[in-house]
């Protein structure tokens, strides 16, 4: 997926964990195992399909309206963090049912918190301890940190192509980017110096 392609759908892939989040925080501030269950099938449909049940208001809906790109499939980071979810919806509904309010409210909050981060920053904590755990997916080469979304991608992509400010050599600009790849790259074993 090219950059201008991202830059259209980058603001959809927030749609689902949008909804999920508002869900989630409704169950949780209703102490409602029946609310949290409820959305239990959905998160669990987007951790073995390639595609969250909530994209399809977007790619069914909305992107004909707005002229943009389907979504792209979900991978593998991505549907372990809807399987994460899943538990998690579980064990905060089964906190409810069982009579035990605080734990289901530390567990319910601490979804909509982890759901609010994802909605609303594109990091998303699942995915990163995907990243941790077995490596940055082969999408994304070398372009993006282990876990991270798809708009971090593109950001760093823009970075490297940033212009210096008016009136500094070329030379500085070029440093500059260096050293930013550098800091991205410090986790690999191989260091290289990435020319533009």
């Amino acid at each position: 997926m090219d950059d201008a392609t991202l830059a259209d759908v980058g603001p959809w892939l927030r749609l689902a964990p949008a909804i999920c989040m508002i869900w989630a925080a409704v169950g949780t501030v209703l102490a409602s195992p029946a609310i949290l269950w409820s959305l239990m099938p959905f998160a669990a449909l987007g951790a073995v399909l390639p595609w969250h049940p909530f994209d399809a208001i977007y790619n069914y809906g909305l992107r004909h309206w707005l002229g943009t790109p389907r979504l792209p499939r979900y991978r593998a980071p991505r549907r372990f963090a809807c399987a994460v979810a899943t538990i998690w919806l579980g064990a905060a509904g089964l906190a409810f049912y069982l009579g035990s309010p605080v734990l289901g409210y530390v567990l319910g909050g601490s979804l909509t918190l982890a759901a609010l981060v994802t909605a609303t920053t594109d990091f998303c904590i699942p995915s990163f301890l995907w990243g941790l755990m077995f490596g940055k997916p082969l999408a994304c080469g070398r372009n993006c940190l282990p876990g991270s979304g798809l708009i971090t991608q593109l950001r760093i992509n823009r970075e490297r192509e940033r212009v210096p400010r008016a009136g500094f050599p070329s030379w500085i600009g070029r440093a500059r980017r260096s050293i930013f790849v550098f800091r991205l790259e410090r986790s690999d074993v191989r260091l290289r110096r990435t020319s533009f």
